[in-house]
């Protein structure tokens, strides 16, 4: 014969005790508690609410009632949980393809823009924050050429000159089609750099280097008449989902290829005998 279960059985959430074991002293998360208690994430958070408990983050909350043991407790072993679930699941994946779709992927981004505003962070937060976003460490770190030695040329108003205008010339040049899915588009077409504008930069402001003639007037009109010689060859006309899957993790190699494949348009630039001077 079957026992009859009780209401705190049925709905563990209701149970206060049963819910502040399994949520302070277990430090499970709120996903886990409604996994636990076989119910919606939501639910649990509105008994969370009733119950009175601080949520995990609350940290003066947490150690005013149980003390900093359990607080330092409940964060190892979130830090482990999320560390475990987190590990390789959304290496080279974009928030879209994170949560199934664009608008979910902007308010996701929005949120966390939302929850950063009115926030002091210390010196010592910002200068951590600052030390592994630096050099390599950086998405966009390009090899550092043009932030050291280069620092002085003006690296910007060179790109808004140049690539700027020959990506629109490319596009106009090959009929705003893809070259890649065939799509055409006056709108969604934009101009790929196949050999790309920060190796045709580097190479050039060394060129200067060696003449004693580095400065961003020099460098611009080189760079100028360099794009004017080869622009049909370092240029390809794509649409952003071509552009973006090309620069994406993925198309790495891809770009890399390309650069191997057109070096030798620099080959000038390079020096011909040692020292390189005329």
């Amino acid at each position: 014969m079957n026992k009859k279960l009780t209401d705190n059985e049925v709905f563990g959430y209701r149970d206060r005790k049963l819910f502040e074991e399994k949520y302070i002293f277990e430090g499970m998360t709120l996903n886990k508690l409604a996994e636990y208690f076989s119910c919606d994430w939501s639910c649990v958070e509105d008994w969370r609410i009733k119950h009175g408990f601080p949520k995990h983050s609350d940290r003066e909350g947490i150690i005013s009632i149980y003390g900093e043991d359990i607080f330092t407790y409940i964060k190892r072993v979130k830090s482990e949980t999320y560390s475990e679930s987190n590990k390789g699941r959304n290496i080279g994946r974009t928030l879209e393809e994170i949560y199934g779709s664009k608008e979910k992927a902007l308010a996701v981004i929005e949120k966390r823009r939302a929850s950063s505003i009115g926030i002091k962070r210390s010196a010592d937060f910002k200068t951590n924050l600052s030390k592994l976003r630096k050099g390599s460490c950086n998405p966009n770190y390009k090899g550092g050429f043009y932030s050291l030695e280069h620092k002085e040329i003006e690296r910007n108003l060179i790109s808004s000159y140049i690539a700027a205008a020959f990506n629109k010339i490319s596009v106009i040049d090959r009929d705003f089609t893809c070259e890649t899915c065939g799509k055409k588009s006056l709108k969604e077409m934009c101009g790929h750099h196949k050999l790309s504008f920060s190796t045709i930069f580097g190479e050039i402001c060394n060129y200067a280097t060696r003449r004693n003639c580095l400065n961003t007037e020099f460098i611009l009109k080189e760079i100028y008449q360099f794009h004017l010689e080869y622009k049909d060859k370092i240029y390809k006309c794509l649409c952003l989902e071509c552009h973006k899957k090309i620069h994406s993790k993925e198309g790495k190699q891809v770009i890399k290829q390309e650069i191997l494949e057109l070096i030798h348009l620099l080959d000038k630039y390079k020096p011909k005998i040692k020292g390189d001077k005329i």
